[in-house]
């Protein structure tokens, strides 16, 4: 692994404990005999670890330090946190408590929103890269984008906060959600045996692969020329996505080489390294491991005391060095109180990256126009005139925008046309 960029791993059993992904050596333990839920482990920047315990309804914060390995508090929250995510700035957590999604500010422990648009129970939170949206899944199937400026706007409140997307294409609970640094596919994958691939900026659904067991783990690899997929039995599946996205993928489909029993039984976590070229699979089996991805050899096999239940690759942050290094962000108390009074809601800048795809549909070239993303289903080329493409087209980017833009420039037509004529009739050019 490059030394330039140092990474550990940090995994969750009996113990939360973080390892040196290079030689799998024990960095720093924190052994209190508590147990976390699965998808409920997470950095708070690189200065503190924040889980929620299996049986209370409480946040367990500690900071991360080999010089002083010390407890932040014991957050009570309304009830169990069933998952759990932190923005990648670290200033904001979001956790799923039932139906409901609760966003606090991490320097503050203010509660700016409670979501509810699930049906059932949250299974799965995720932050973009750019932290400008986020992603909820549940036991209902359905699959939320937020944006996050809107969600803890000062102005917002429970009803008028509208989500960008809802994905309803899963028939069971949603299991892992993808999203990478390109933040233009997003791969979510289910108990009903499906993985969707959506386009981020239309919300358009790209590709299911439909397996013949449930799926329990998603990613993609950094340039997203391939997925793979964990499932229940241990198995991993290297499918690729660059050369060919058919609409739907079938499990006859793929190529029996690219099924891999890894592990004993399910998969629970699914990461890359941030040079592209490992990845590491972790198991209720009790092993993390990490496997060189262009060859799929073992370099590193980690064992834990008891059944994993959280394991992710991260930066080695500077607080585990030998010198002392003083904490980047501040951590309060959240507060549990449902009513939002007193509540100093925020705006956050956020900006939503657009990124282009290399291919939407095998066979078929992509269909842009400008940075919109604006994507015409290949079906319909052939029936849209030229007047329907650019009426689509101006709307897709902004209506009234353009519609100031085209007034402006009359305006300024007008005038120098008139100017030029005025000019030239104030001072007539001589008869040659």
């Amino acid at each position: 692994m490059d030394d330039a960029m140092p990474e550990v791993i940090i995994t969750s059993s009996n113990a939360c404990t973080i390892y040196d992904a290079n030689n799998a050596n024990d960095i720093v333990s924190y052994k209190d005999g508590n147990t976390f839920l699965p998808k409920t482990l997470s950095l708070i920047g690189e200065d503190f670890l924040i889980g929620a315990l299996s049986n209370k309804p409480m946040l367990k914060v500690w900071t991360i330090s080999k010089q002083r390995r010390l407890e932040v508090g014991n957050f009570v929250v309304p009830g169990i946190v069933s998952a759990l995510a932190v923005s990648n700035c670290g200033n904001y957590c979001i956790a799923g408590i039932k139906d409901q999604i609760f966003v606090w500010e991490v320097s503050t422990g203010d509660i700016l929103m409670i979501l509810c648009r699930h049906y059932q129970s949250v299974t799965c939170l995720k932050f973009t890269a750019d932290d400008s949206r986020f992603f909820s899944g549940g036991k209902d199937g359905h699959v939320i984008v937020w944006i996050l400026s809107s969600v803890i706007s000062v102005s917002a409140s429970h009803d008028n906060v509208k989500p960008q997307f809802v994905w309803t294409q899963h028939s069971a609970e949603v299991t892992d959600i993808y999203c990478g640094n390109t933040i233009s596919r997003v791969a979510t994958t289910s108990l009903d045996m499906t993985c969707k691939i959506y386009e981020l900026d239309s919300g358009m659904l790209l590709a299911s692969i439909c397996m013949d067991v449930p799926l329990t783990s998603v990613i993609m690899d950094p340039a997203e020329y391939f997925i793979f997929l964990g499932d229940e039995q241990g198995y991993l599946y290297k499918i690729n996505t660059y050369e060919k996205l058919p609409h739907e993928i079938h499990r006859a489909d793929v190529n029996n080489k690219a099924a891999l029993k890894l592990h004993e039984t399910k998969i629970i976590s699914l990461n890359i390294s941030f040079d592209g070229r490992r990845l590491m699979t972790a198991s209720e089996d009790q092993t993390c491991k990490l496997w060189d991805i262009q060859s799929m050899a073992c370099v590193l096999n980690i064992r834990s005391e008891g059944a994993l239940t959280n394991a992710f690759l991260a930066r080695r942050p500077a607080c585990l060095s030998n010198e002392p290094v003083l904490p980047q962000l501040f951590v309060r108390p959240f507060k549990k109180d449902t009513s939002l009074k007193n509540t100093g809601k925020k705006y956050v800048e956020s900006r939503i990256a657009r990124k282009e795809l290399s291919l939407m549909y095998d066979c078929c070239p992509d269909k842009y126009y400008g940075h919109s993303l604006f994507c015409v289903n290949p079906g319909e080329v052939e029936t849209m005139n030229a007047t329907a493409v650019e009426d689509v087209f101006r709307e897709s980017l902004d209506g009234a925008s353009i519609a100031d833009l085209t007034g402006v420039n009359q305006q300024i037509f007008t005038f120098l046309v008139k100017d030029k004529f005025n000019a030239t009739y104030a001072n007539p050019p001589s008869p040659s």
